[in-house]
């Protein structure tokens, strides 16, 4: 109800050890404050379209919790942070379910499916992502244009639509109705990545004739398979193209290129959606670092490299920018195994095992 907000049970399970860290009670006090704007202020019909009010809070609620508390808004649990974005993505489907797009409807028959997902998480997702690509202030205007239109009266999806586009125009608004029309998680990911020891061709010289400058990575291949929308295709190609490697650190087992030369090739999946472009990094053994965008819309995208130095890793969304995508562990693949997360998680679990069984011990 409009200014009654209630929290979460007071009970002596919380105060233990285990749980004294997690901020579940303020996250629900910060969720049902948001409700005072939605669907408190701005009247939505949650029986016909719970995402407009349920999502909205939802995103609202975790931004007091970071504003609160920190990009860990969560609290700690066993010692280890759980971000908000975090938390986000734990409700998100599989990549691989076919789920009912948000917008399908009307919301109480929406069933056999989690709601949680459906209502919350995938719409929160899908505002924090719209604010990684297009700007915080970008989606701050769209929201204050839609309180300000739709305050003390009943909207629907399109009149929110209608709002993004008055104060983030078409891409905004575009994304929007393509995130809430999708029945799939958008998951991007490095399939594949190879280096091979390549030789040039007999009859060719590599010297410093200019064809040097070509192997040493300024140029990249990329094949595209093209893409369609509705009956509308759009063919693909293979180009050549210039890139203006960045200079950074090489691999610590990294002793100069020994004369040989390396073909790299890497093969980036998508979602095929329209407009949620992504940004992609590629790491060399001698430090250079090359970028670029990949418009997503295709299911996927090839780059091949020929350098003096091998490819190490290639690492989509470097920022974390796509919240939507249910998966970020495959959004980079390296061509040797980085141990750290491995040992990292290994010492956490053994540990939580060791305090399992002293409990166990002392009630024993």
């Amino acid at each position: 109800y409009p200014t009654l907000i209630t929290g979460g049970p007071g009970d002596r399970l919380w105060d233990l050890d285990l749980f004294d860290d997690l901020l579940m009670g303020e996250g629900v006090v910060a969720h049902e404050c948001a409700h005072q704007y939605f669907y408190g202020l701005v009247g939505s019909n949650e029986f016909e379209e719970a995402f407009l009010d349920e999502g909205f809070t939802d995103h609202w609620g975790n931004e007091i919790m970071i504003a609160a508390y920190g990009q860990d808004g969560g609290g700690r649990l066993l010692g280890r942070p759980l971000s908000i974005t975090a938390l986000e993505k734990l409700g998100l489907p599989d990549r691989s379910a076919m789920q009912p797009a948000i917008l399908f409807g009307p919301s109480y028959l929406i069933r056999g499916y989690s709601i949680g997902a459906q209502f919350y998480n995938r719409p929160a997702a899908t505002v924090r992502t719209a604010a990684a690509l297009f700007g915080n202030s970008v989606v701050d205007r769209v929201f204050a244009e839609y309180f300000a239109r739709w305050k003390f009266r009943h909207p629907g999806f399109e009149d929110f639509l209608a709002a993004a586009q008055a104060a983030g125009g078409a891409r905004v608004a575009g994304f929007f109705e393509e995130a809430y029309s999708q029945t799939r998680q958008p998951d991007y990911r490095v399939a594949k990545l190879t280096t091979d020891g390549w030789r040039p061709p007999r009859g060719r010289l590599v010297g410093a004739d200019g064809s040097v400058d070509e192997m040493d990575g300024l140029m990249v291949e990329v094949l595209d398979p093209g893409w369609t929308l509705g009956r509308q295709r759009h063919a693909g190609s293979i180009v050549q193209r210039a890139v203006r490697p960045e200079r950074g650190e090489p691999d610590a087992s990294w002793d100069g290129d020994g004369g040989e030369f390396h073909l790299s090739t890497v093969r980036l999946e998508g979602p095929a959606w329209q407009r949620l472009p992504v940004e992609v990094v590629f790491r060399f053994a001698d430090g250079a670092l090359v970028r670029d965008t990949w418009d997503g819309r295709a299911p996927y995208r090839v780059y091949r490299f020929l350098r003096p130095a091998p490819l190490s890793e290639a690492r989509l969304d470097p920022d974390g920018k796509i919240a939507l995508d249910p998966d970020p562990v495959n959004n980079s693949r390296r061509r040797e195994a980085d141990r750290r997360l491995v040992d990292d998680w290994a010492y956490w679990l053994g540990a939580l095992s060791q305090l399992i069984g002293e409990a166990l011990t002392t009630w024993l």
